[in-house]
């Protein structure tokens, strides 16, 4: 087959909205979004940019002094809060479909559009299971966090 026969990406015209569509009707079926476990923030997305990580800046905990005694001779110390950076890996995933005019003609049923109707699905189904191990692995971790 020769290759300039072949439709090309650049041949087609793509709807601009179809990601966000998809991405908002997979999180509308998932449980853990529609119970508000798992919530969007406006906030942090407009921090993740380009790349494979994503810097989020942070308030660090107060400092665990004791507190201090007031007294008629000393004024109080003021203390302060600081900030830092965390790092988040960010994930990124695709999934292929296809299907041919022969398999749609022979079947009398179009493939295409059983597809169409079970992304979403397959999509909340992938988030489930990924939340659902990134949490197993946050509760094995033995490891103590520092909050200094």
């Amino acid at each position: 087959m020769a290759n300039g026969n072949i439709t090309q990406l650049s041949d087609m015209q793509i709807p601009e909205n179809w990601g966000a569509y998809l991405a908002e009707k997979s999180t509308q079926n998932n449980a853990f979004f529609t119970s508000g476990v798992v919530q969007s923030v406006p906030q942090i997305a407009s921090l993740l940019g380009a790349g494979k990580t994503a810097n989020m800046p942070l308030f660090k905990p107060l400092a665990d002094d004791d507190p201090q005694v007031p007294d008629d001779t000393t004024d109080l110390l003021v203390n302060k809060i600081t900030t830092d950076l965390a790092q988040a890996r960010k994930l990124g995933f695709d999934q292929a479909w296809s299907a041919t005019d022969l398999s749609a003609e022979l079947s009398g049923a179009d493939p295409l559009s059983a597809i169409g109707d079970q992304v979403s699905d397959y999509w909340s189904h992938v988030y489930e299971k990924l939340l659902l191990q990134t949490l197993a692995g946050v509760f094995s971790s033995t490891r103590k966090v520092s909050t200094n």
